[in-house]
């Protein structure tokens, strides 16, 4: 079994989770049009903005960061997506 480690992201990890999220979701870039997917990869990568109102989890293994997940505590949530009640 191998050692992984969750911890809070730092600012310094933020282009990493970009590149991460990017990847994940390559898989859709050739079922959408480039100028969906262009605007999807602007959000993807949007993560330092997505840190002002969520905290960000990763999970390394052996250095590298593998996972993240962002964490909007409630009633911090883009109201767009998650409506306030």
């Amino acid at each position: 079994m191998r050692a992984t480690l969750v911890t809070l992201a730092q600012a310094t990890d933020f282009d990493a989770i970009a590149a991460l999220n990017i990847e994940a979701y390559r898989e859709f870039a050739d079922r959408m049009s480039p100028n969906v997917w262009r605007g999807m990869e602007v959000t993807l990568r949007a993560v330092e903005v997505r840190a002002e109102s969520a905290r960000f989890l990763v999970l390394w293994d052996q250095g590298t960061i593998v996972g993240s997940v962002g964490y909007c505590p409630a009633g911090m949530g883009n109201p767009e997506i998650f409506p306030l009640d």
